[in-house]
């Protein structure tokens, strides 16, 4: 059976240790898996209101959302 384990409910230590004990394999699995899972691009335009500076920009992924 398939588990889910969200980051917010495991202590750091234990993530660290995790990720510590992969291979080299596993990790690049996981890497390839966010490197070709589908990303959402967005292109808006943007007015900055104090000096009016406006540019078109593309949003893509979470973070450059929230970066």
């Amino acid at each position: 059976a398939e588990n889910i384990y969200y980051v917010k409910d495991v202590p750091k230590q234990e993530l660290d240790e995790f990720v510590d004990s992969m291979t080299r394999e596993q990790f690049e699995k996981v890497k390839v898996f966010f490197d070709t899972m589908p990303k959402l691009k967005k292109k808006v335009d943007f007015k900055c209101g104090k000096c009016g500076y406006s540019e078109n920009i593309e949003i893509e992924g979470i973070q450059n959302f929230f970066g």
